[in-house]
């Protein structure tokens, strides 16, 4: 099956609003970064380390966010960049999913749909490299 990824911007579009489901949550959550930051002026280096990368990383998503939407590949390389630290800091794709808990307040739940998102996160990572091959193969010969 070849794959192009101009000729499948449908895909990237998908990915996209997948980044931006969670918008809400990642801008509340940079903002309240960047007041902790600036707020403590004397931190302990790991946990400022730790702030710069978490903020990163949340700038990252909404500049993949974009170029998933203007169909560029760039999009796909940045999300294996975020792929550890979403990790890390639990902000996976589909992390609007977990916000289902706040109306039903159940810890089974929520635990389910915490292992949802990381199956639904190595899918989607999957489905990236899988992307990146076929679109790299496609360019190569030429088409």
């Amino acid at each position: 099956m070849e794959f192009n990824i101009n000729k499948n911007k449908r895909i990237s579009i998908v990915f996209g609003i997948i980044e931006y489901s969670n918008i809400y949550f990642l801008i509340k959550t940079l903002i309240g970064l960047v007041k902790m930051f600036s707020a403590n002026s004397v931190l302990e280096t790991t946990i400022t380390i730790m702030l710069l990368m978490e903020i990163v990383l949340i700038i990252s998503i909404l500049i993949s966010g974009i170029l998933y939407f203007l169909n560029k590949i760039a999009a796909y390389y940045i999300y294996f960049g975020q792929i550890i630290l979403r990790f890390v800091f639990a902000l996976p794709s589909f992390g609007i999913l977990l916000k289902l808990n706040y109306f039903f307040k159940n810890q089974t739940l929520y635990k389910t749909l915490f292992v949802l998102c990381m199956i639904l996160e190595a899918l989607r990572l999957v489905a990236t490299i899988y992307i990146i091959i076929k679109s790299k193969a496609s360019n190569a010969s030429g088409k």
